[in-house]
């Protein structure tokens, strides 16, 4: 969402220096002092930014926080200083934040899972049938997945790894090289200054020849230095993250599969058997779940914190009255930002949030005893905070859209964009802009209620087909709003393609904002999206529509293949549950090796889009270049 992160420090920089002159003017002993520690304070905050460095920009903030200065050009500064400060310091621990998140979210996952495993278990015990063989097909099904899985992350760990070893050399043989070059320039210097000055010129040439070499030499080593801590090292602790999670992830299903061979080595296992195994079960995954929430809990602090620094760094970043026309301009483009950003965090911070309650609901759902009014407690509080941070998320965006005004031409544009963020934050249908066209009917099915009959549903269905919101305004589309996926298979394949849709969106935004929509048109990303988009979706037939009962109907898609429909709590869906149970294993096993390399993909993209938005790509030839990589390393 950092559509304007290139102003931030330009603009913060350029009014710093404009306004140090004048507050050195004349001013009395108290103001010198104060000005010197501003001073400071801004050469601190300089390298503290290039580094992100999270405890020198505390400290900056800490000691810019009690002066007091009394003259307007130190006031300003000063709040300058804390707004840049603290809007640093909250992207530094979002993206903490962000990584921290996915491996709770895999924890909750597994409780989930054990606690399906609890639910078969006691069915079993109230039949007096251990009926284990399908779940063995299951679990068996899954560790190869996640085998398969582990096998990727293993060399992503050693490519990462090998690549951060080849850049500390290449860091190394430069800093050895710039300084001999140092010393020899020193040396030819020191010469030239002995000979003198018309005599030594020649050798004062050289050395200071060497010198820039040697300056050009460090430059390269800065640079290996920066990729080694911006691109690999990220993607070795991410491998490393996920590795541990997959390992978790695989004691779960041994430990599960254990107790299960031992119902199926004892063929007179009775009900009450069953029943104790499940309990033991019972004990573990509460445990599981307690251990999680606490984490959940201490990050969604940290998660408060972030919020917060964004919104200090708002409040300091307030308008001055007697500055320029382009002044108040600029400074309202940066507040702009910094909405998005903490509109952007909030958000983020619901989504985990959602699927902390999903989590719990399922505890609830498959009947854990242990602390079972704990956990409905806990999630009537999840509810809460769900509301409270979804309040927030807009708050934040609806102060956006006020700041739009301050971008000119694309006002509009940015304003259009944020609108369609909040309807799909707040989970309504909203037509995608640049589809006008579309009949009155289309525009507003299902718009905050869901869809109230299997014909709108499939309307809907097929006005968003195929899935191209790559325009460069919307948001990639919302497809929990059309899909019911409650089975963990199609849960993992609506999430994979939900996250590769809403890697190319925000892609051809970052590149429409930031390039001109030229670019986006040369580029043509809808053509990347479209053929994946069938993974899912494919154009209804809507003639074909049968409704069995109140809650169930059928629809045939334009290849001929039925699909079951579904009354839920948020109106009609695809019940895309029995989609991928009908389908063949092997083919879903295909599928879903697909969409985790498009996965990689998308995270791939992300980082394209980081690099727009914070203006390192400022050309379409570098961007070309950047998916060219991005191509030759991608299996499809």
């Amino acid at each position: 969402m950092q559509i304007f992160n290139r102003f931030t420090s330009s603009f913060a920089l350029i009014a710093m220096l404009a306004i140090m002159p004048f507050a050195c003017e004349d001013a009395p002993d108290s103001e010198n002092a104060i000005q010197s520690e501003l001073d400071q304070a801004i050469l601190n905050l300089d390298s503290a930014l290039r580094g992100s460095n999270t405890s020198a920009l505390e400290s900056v903030i800490a000691k810019t926080k009690r002066l007091r200065p009394t003259i307007p050009s130190q006031l300003q500064s000063k709040n300058i200083i804390l707004a840049t400060a603290n809007e640093k310091l909250a992207q530094l621990s979002f993206q903490s934040i962000s990584a921290e998140a996915n491996a709770i979210c895999a924890e909750f996952q597994r409780a989930v899972t054990q606690s399906n495993d609890i639910s078969i278990l006691r069915i079993a015990a109230n039949s007096s049938a251990s009926g284990t063989n399908q779940y063995n097909d299951l679990s068996n099904a899954k560790k190869i997945a996640l085998h398969d899985l582990k096998d990727l992350y293993e060399s992503q760990l050693k490519d990462a790894t090998s690549s951060i070893e080849s850049l500390d050399s290449q860091i190394a043989s430069n800093q050895n090289i710039a300084e001999d070059l140092r010393a020899k320039a020193d040396a030819l210097l020191s010469k030239a200054e002995k000979i003198g000055l018309i005599d030594g010129h020649k050798t004062y040439k050289s050395g200071a020849k060497i010198m820039r070499d040697s300056q050009k030499t460090d430059m390269a080593a800065a640079n290996f230095h920066l990729e080694s801590q911006t691109r690999e090292t990220p993607r070795r602790e991410e491998a490393k993250a996920e590795l541990e999670a997959i390992g978790r992830k695989l004691l779960g299903l041994e430990q599960t599969a254990n107790l299960l061979r031992q119902l199926n080595d004892n063929a007179v296992t009775t009900s009450a058997n069953l029943r104790q195994i499940a309990d033991e079960l019972d004990n573990e995954t509460a445990a599981l779940l307690d251990e999680t929430v606490a984490k959940a809990n201490s990050l969604k602090k940290k998660w408060s914190d972030t919020s917060s620094l964004l919104q200090d760094a708002i409040k300091s970043a307030g308008q001055d009255r007697k500055a320029s026309r382009e002044a108040k301009t600029s400074r309202a483009i940066w507040k702009l930002d910094m909405e998005l950003n903490l509109g952007g965090i909030e958000e983020s911070k619901l989504q985990f949030l959602r699927s902390e309650s999903h989590a719990l609901n399922s505890i609830i759902a498959n009947g854990i005893v242990t602390s079972a009014n704990k956990w409905v407690e806990l999630e009537n509080t999840i509810a809460s905070e769900i509301e409270a941070t979804s309040l927030s998320a807009n708050a934040a965006y609806d102060n956006a859209i006020r700041l739009a005004d301050n971008t000119g031409a694309k006002s509009e544009m940015i304003k259009a964009m944020i609108t369609t963020r909040i309807a799909v934050l707040n989970g309504e249908v909203h037509t995608p802009i640049g589809q006008t066209n579309t009949t009155q009917s289309n525009a507003t099915f299902g718009a905050g209620t869901g869809f109230s009959t299997p014909l709108e549903l499939a309307k809907a269905v097929n006005a968003i087909l195929p899935l191209e919101t790559a325009d460069g305004i919307a948001p990639a589309v919302n497809l929990s709003l059309y899909l019911e996926s409650d089975g963990a298979i199609a849960q993992n394949l609506l999430f994979l393609i939900q996250k590769y849709s809403n890697s190319i969106a925000n892609s051809a935004i970052a590149i429409r904002t930031n390039l001109g929509e030229a670019a986006l048109q040369q580029l043509k990303f809808k053509q990347s999206l479209s053929s994946v988009g069938t993974v899912l979706l494919t154009q209804l037939n809507l003639d074909t529509i049968v409704e069995s009962d109140d809650s169930n109907a059928t629809i045939m898609d334009v290849n001929g293949k039925t699909k079951q429909l579904l009354h839920t709590a948020q109106g009609w869906k695809i019940n895309y549950q029995t989609i991928a149970e009908l389908e063949d294993p092997q083919f879903v096993k295909f599928k879903m090796m697909m969409l985790e390399e498009l996965s990689s993909l998308a995270d791939s993209m992300d980082t394209i889009t980081g690099k727009l938005n914070a203006g390192e790509i400022t050309s379409l030839n570098q961007l070309t270049q950047a998916l060219e990589a991005l191509s030759q390393a991608s299996p499809f």
